[in-house]
């Protein structure tokens, strides 16, 4: 069955890029019946054909290499054979008037943004599922954080423009010119008036565009976390397995709708901001999820109670140290009370002994109450007093996984300040007696790389070979962060060890990790689902009305993109080939016809874009020859049709492999 599903799959993507293409061709081919031209081959693809026919004076064929298509006129091209006196044939085509071939060059990308507009309709005359352009987590120390924007805050209105979705922010960040800003108004709980700011992307190194570092929220319905941990629920490190519910216990669509706390009535749980608050205040505690479940034959849904163990932290036995505050939060308590960029801790509350990692747990239990900072600035010492919030810790990753594990470069942040500082990579203490101090780490060591070990769930039916242990790197131009790793330990499955490289040591420390009595981390093993809202069906009007604008938007993105690239604002890895065109339709393929129609509106708005860019021999570079003739009153010389058709083609193919080629070492892992 699995095997059918696939090939279906498989068929619908051949279909749907195979219609875009002969919709392209088509436009070519009726405007050049329409003209009068003898068109002599219509071939979908190149190479040689896979099924070919005669049909009156035209061969139609269907070729093996999907990559486009052609229909061949009579005359279309006599710079291919200069020696060759022209047709005097009248249905020739160079034989017709300028406006007449103008026609016949525009007609298939015209097809294609018709064929773009009526997919946009479609799709919004059945209804779609979009990402709510709510904001679940800020990067601390980017664009966003910056200026203000907070986790909850639901963004209202993109440049004045309404009725907007996440991914409408993203691709105006990731598409944005050199020094523009972008005019959010935000919606903040527990305020009335909107705020409003203005943020700037950027793109920082290892991005492949720029952003303004915010994540979107996230549901209360439980899903597959990724392709590496396949399930829902998966008992942290912490956690243990003996009071854990069994894997598979807790199923893919579930939706929590409430939460029992020890000694406490059960609390309704309506969206993930209750939720995260639970999760925080019971963080030594045991908790009861009420999940609603549909039952497996489908008629009904029931309410299922699990149960959750609190997660000790998976402490690593040792200290780093402070390096500078990255960020300060406009308007947070850490910006009255005097921090700036570029501060360093020295101490708190008069300890000297704090552990980075431990700081934002310390503040939070601190909430209300003034913590005393001594901090270095420059050459003097200051003493600095905040007061803190209850905002939550840790609980900035509790997002659906994205495939692996998000070890980045971000600061770690105190919420309940709003202030972010970088780690080190020195050890500065070691714990007595803890594991660290039995592997032989000293004091003094520099951490240059960290091994997390393969991948074991224990209680997992259908064991996956791929789980290889990851290496993170610590130095380089794009080193991991040490709280960003300290992050992804405390949920990947089965930890027990760590393998520890140490600057000019040659052998590795493997490192037994403890679970610590008395740190407990909040999370508890769950992956949700986005947060999404339902377009509904529009009726035809509306439904072309909105068809239309995306279309636009998918022509303004296009050119946008061009822009970053020439600026530098975009990478390289923006670029798609064929492959990754492939996975993409795949995808949506598999998520159901509607996200598949989706994509072939974009498909085609992008071929015609590209196909009338003013490179022979795309349509746009024939346009370009004949806007020469129209100007020079007569044809251009067929030597010089030549050499800038050779070197466009050239061109188009240079970039055809490239792309290609990137596509494969990306998927394969060899650059990311």
């Amino acid at each position: 069955m699995e095997l059918i599903t696939t090939l279906f799959t498989y068929a619908k993507v051949a279909f749907g890029l195979g219609f875009v293409i002969f919709l392209h061709e088509l436009g070519h081919f009726l405007l050049a019946k329409w003209n009068g031209v003898r068109v002599e081959k219509f071939s979908i693809g190149f190479g040689p054909s896979l099924l070919e026919f005669t049909w009156g004076e035209t061969v139609y064929a269907l070729a093996i290499l999907p990559l486009g298509g052609f229909v061949k006129m009579l005359g279309e091209n006599p710079e291919e054979n200069p020696d060759e006196p022209r047709s005097s044939d009248p249905r020739a085509y160079h034989n017709k008037s300028i406006g007449a071939r103008m026609s016949i060059i525009s007609a298939g990308v015209i097809m294609n943004f018709i064929l773009g507009i009526i997919c946009f309709s479609l799709v919004y005359s059945q209804g779609t599922i979009e990402l709510r352009a709510k904001i679940g987590q800020v990067v601390p120390g980017s664009p966003a954080y910056l200026a203000g924007i907070k986790p909850r805050d639901e963004i209202m209105a993109i440049d004045d423009r309404r009725d907007i979705a996440f991914d409408d922010l993203s691709r105006k960040s990731s598409l944005s010119g050199s020094g523009q800003k972008l005019h959010l108004e935000l919606k903040r709980p527990g305020q009335t008036e909107a705020k409003i700011v203005d943020v700037e992307p950027r793109r920082q190194k290892g991005q492949t565009a720029p952003i303004i570092g915010i994540r979107s929220g996230q549901s209360l319905m439980l899903v597959d976390a990724s392709a590496s941990i396949p399930y829902p629920f998966v008992p942290l490190p912490g956690m243990g397995t003996a009071d854990s519910p069994a894997i598979g216990t807790v199923k893919r669509g579930d939706v929590i709708t409430a939460v029992t706390l020890e000694g406490e009535p059960p609390i309704s749980v309506n969206d993930q901001d209750v939720l995260v608050a639970l999760l925080d205040r019971s963080r030594d505690k045991t908790m009861v999820i009420t999940v609603e479940r549909s039952a497996e034959d489908g008629a009904k849904r029931e309410s299922v109670d699990l149960k959750l163990s609190p997660c000790h932290v998976m402490d690593l036995g040792f200290r780093v140290g402070f390096e500078p505050i990255v960020a300060v939060m406009p308007g947070s308590p850490a910006e009255s009370a005097g921090f700036h960029a570029g501060d360093i801790i020295i101490s708190v509350d008069e300890k000297e002994d704090v552990d980075p990692l431990k700081l934002p747990t310390y503040c939070r239990d601190k909430a209300g109450q003034a913590v005393t900072f001594a901090i270095k600035r420059g050459d003097a010492t200051l003493t600095l007093t905040a007061t803190p919030d209850a905002t939550p810790v840790w609980l900035d990753i509790l997002r659906v996984s994205d495939g692996g594990p998000d070890t980045n470069q971000e600061p770690l942040e105190i919420p309940g300040l709003g202030l972010a500082y970088a780690t080190g990579r020195t050890v500065q203490a070691i714990d007595a007696g803890s594991p660290a101090a039995k592997s032989g780490l000293k004091v003094g060591d520099i951490i240059n790389e960290v091994t997390l070990p393969t991948i074991t769930i224990a209680g997992e039916k259908k064991p996956d070979k791929a789980r290889k242990p990851v290496v993170v790197t610590l130095t380089g131009e794009s080193p991991a962060s040490l709280s960003s790793l300290f992050k992804v330990m405390q949920t990947w499955p089965g930890l027990s060890s760590v393998d520890i490289k140490v600057q000019g040591r040659a052998d590795k420390i493997s490192i037994a990790l403890e679970p610590s009595p008395t740190w407990f981390y909040p999370e508890r093993g769950l992956s949700f689902g986005p947060l999404t809202r339902v377009v509904l069906p529009q009726g035809f009007v509306n439904s072309l009305k909105r068809g239309w604008e995306e279309t636009i938007d998918n022509i303004t993105s296009i050119f946008a993109m061009f822009r970053g690239l020439g600026q530098g604002r975009v990478g390289s890895k923006g670029l798609a080939g064929l492959p990754r065109i492939l996975g993409i339709a795949s995808g949506a393929a598999e998520a159901g016809w509607v996200p598949l129609v989706q994509f072939l509106g974009m498909l085609s708005i992008n071929l015609a874009v590209l196909n009338f860019l003013p490179i022979p021999p795309l349509d746009g570079g024939q346009m370009v020859f004949l806007i020469g003739e129209k100007l020079r009153g007569k044809p251009l010389p067929d030597a010089a049709l030549w050499y800038f058709t050779v070197t466009g083609l050239v061109l188009v193919l240079s970039l055809m492999l490239f792309t290609v080629s990137q596509d494969l070492l990306l998927m394969t892992g060899l650059i990311k």
